[in-house]
């Protein structure tokens, strides 16, 4: 008789030298295989519990911690992302900021007069014919050729059209339908009294009215869009003699006690406005002046001439100064952010340093220095929002309107809007700006803010300014300092007093700080995965690996095995009908069709029918082998004959 371990050996064989064949695996035979080979306990239950209730059961709850797996997980990711500020204060001597200085009386009236003879006449008649007494009114004449910008009535009591009516000249056109105005009004606007507007229009006629209900305000905003018009053609060595020296401008100046030069130690500045301004420790030198004691005695002070009686009378409305507290080397948005300084007062302005710094990406979508920002400066300074937006409304403006902006740095190779040369361009401009106030253009945002940046913060205390009991004697020095004669003396209205200096030496340092580590994260998500799910990272590669890899696979041999039959069938063409059929033999146990498509079933020899043999074989021991893969033929015996 053979031994067990002979009949081990002769399977061992069989299953060596045998094809092997079968059907592929499915997605639900890799399903059962991971359930009862996963190392995650509640899945493997579903698998090994007997009866519907347990495996049920099981279920729900692996889903519960799946589900708290993934809600706490989210949770720990959105707090890696958070991020914690902390705030620092440091007590050390500090850099003295950049000052700029510029007049609300921009150019000397008597100086700039002829320039704008012609729109002041025509203001003064539109002030009259507004109903607002005007005293040089019997030298305004209007003229027969008007101005190309037209100050209107807009009359919208009758319905469906809309009267027309020039403010100077007095006349008048009808507009079927409702006009296009820009304002805050809807465009069905039916108001009881006229608005005063400004009408710009364009090529064909089509035109935008920025409509009022102040007529003061309408007049002003008129003013400046023609006064922009004339300053954009004059050269600036012209602008620069139409404006006031620093000499003229600043009457005195100490810092820190010690006499400063107004001549020397200030910077001049042409700004498209405010004409010339002055910038004191811009640091073009490289130096830096430090500040090693806070208070009003350790700070910049100055004396400014305002000069209100050579004022131009519709640009300056009001009077005294702007003061503008930046870095070094970087551009003063004055006209925007600058501090108003009012004539006959002591204006004291205290300051505090913070520095800001933000986490950038993956926290915020700050820049470092705007060099990965899509838009080229015009600016001669460090990136800033503004800068930013400035220069990209700039380029925005010479692509679509075919000229600058003339508040905007002029780029190379361009020139400013004037209604001489880019006739329309106003209602070109005013299509752009409020595209890029509603968003639709990309400056705001392309434009991001800057990660790191050192604010100052300012506190404004006044007080009048001279004392009844100086301001004899006072305004004579002055007056005398300035080289005025003696029966022309300096008015209190003129003058006005600025202080600058530390309140204190302290600094403070505003910075984010990530609120988790990727050490932390990794570790919480370890801890949620063995709470819930009873397993390591390695069941997460377990996991990726059944539905990343082996689920795509099954999916795609299944595809390119039909692809490849509805080929091969195509190509082939129809089977011809069999005419004679031949009996087939089953194997034992029933059709082929019974063995399901199973990993066990890949593993089986394929059985076929055996032939029964016509002469049976000696009995011979020697030969008798016992029953192999538990296979035993139709009338066989395991007895001897």
């Amino acid at each position: 008789m053979a031994s067990e371990g002979d009949s081990k050996r002769v399977l061992h064989r069989v299953k060596d030298t045998l094809k092997i064949d079968g059907p592929d695996p499915s997605i639900t035979d890799l399903l059962d295989f991971y359930l009862n080979n996963t190392n995650m306990h509640g899945m493997r239950r579903i698998a090994v519990s007997k009866g519907p209730i347990k495996k049920t059961i099981w279920i729900v709850f692996s889903l519960i911690a799946v589900a708290m797996v993934f809600w706490q997980g989210i949770q720990l990711i959105q707090s890696f992302y958070s991020i914690a500020v902390s705030v620092t204060i440091n007590y050390q001597k500090l850099p003295f900021p950049a000052i700029t200085v510029c007049s609300l009386n921009p150019y000397k009236y008597n100086q700039s007069q002829a320039l704008l003879e012609k729109l002041d006449r025509n203001t003064a008649v539109a002030l009259h014919n507004i109903g607002i007494a005007v005293t040089n009114l019997s030298a305004a004449k209007r003229d027969d050729e008007p101005l190309p910008i037209p100050l209107v009535w807009l009359d919208t009591t009758v319905t469906n059209q809309t009267v027309v009516t020039d403010v100077i000249s007095g006349k008048f056109h009808v507009v079927p339908g409702e006009v296009e105005m820009r304002s805050y009004f809807s465009q069905n606007y039916q108001s009881s009294e006229p608005l005063i507007a400004i009408e710009v229009c364009g090529e064909e006629r089509k035109c935008i009215y920025n409509a009022f209900t102040s007529a003061i305000d309408a007049v002003i905003q008129w003013y400046r869009l023609h006064f922009i018009n004339i300053m954009a053609i004059v050269p600036e060595k012209d602008k620069d003699k139409l404006g006031y020296s620093a000499d003229e401008f600043i009457i005195d100046c100490l810092f820190s006690g010690t006499v400063c030069d107004p001549s020397t130690s200030f910077k001049k500045l042409q700004h498209p406005i405010l004409g010339n301004c002055f910038t004191f420790n811009d640091g073009s030198d490289g130096k830096s002046l430090d500040i090693a004691s806070a208070g009003i005695d350790y700070g910049l002070h100055m004396v400014l001439n305002t000069r209100q009686d050579n004022s131009l009378p519709y640009l300056a409305m009001g009077a005294g100064a702007k003061i503008g507290i930046h870095l070094q080397n970087t551009t003063p948005f004055i006209e925007a952010v600058g501090i108003d300084i009012p004539p006959a007062m002591e204006s004291s302005l205290g300051l505090r340093v913070n520095d800001v710094q933000k986490l950038g990406d993956p926290y915020s979508d700050c820049t470092m220095d705007g060099s990965d920002i899509d838009v080229k400066s015009l600016y001669d300074s460090p990136y800033s929002v503004q800068t930013c937006q400035n220069s990209c409304f700039q380029w925005e403006m010479i692509k679509s309107c075919g000229c600058a902006n003339y508040e905007q740095p002029l780029p190379e190779g361009s020139r400013f809007c004037n209604y001489d040369n880019n006739p329309g361009w106003e209602y070109c401009y005013y299509r752009l700006y409020d595209m890029y106030i509603k968003e639709e253009l990309k400056c705001i945002q392309v434009c991001r803010q800057i990660c790191s940046e050192t604010e100052h913060e300012v506190t404004l205390s006044l007080a009048d300014w001279p004392s009844k009991a100086s301001k004899g004697w006072l305004l004579r020095a002055l007056s005398k300092e300035q080289g005025l004669p003696a029966n022309d003396t300096l008015k209190p209205s003129d003058i006005a007093i600025v202080n600058i200096y530390f309140k204190d030496l302290t600094q403070k340092t505003i910075s984010e700080s990530p609120a988790s580590s990727i050490v932390t994260l990794l570790s919480n998500l370890g801890g949620l995965l063995g709470l819930w799910l009873s397993c390591s990272m390695l069941c997460v590669v377990e996991v990726l690996e059944i539905f990343c890899v082996d689920f795509p696979w099954i999916l795609l041999k299944k595809l390119l095995t039909t692809c490849s039959s509805a080929f091969a069938s195509l190509v082939r063409g129809p089977d011809p009908a069999p005419s004679v059929h031949f009996p087939v033999q089953l194997p034992v146990g029933g059709s082929p069709a019974e063995d399901p498509p199973t990993f066990h079933t890949a593993m089986q020899c394929p059985r076929e029918p055996i032939p029964m043999p016509n002469t049976p074989p000696p009995q011979y021991n020697t030969l008798r082998l016992r029953q192999i893969a538990g296979y035993v033929p139709d009338g066989g015996s395991d007895g001897e004959d």
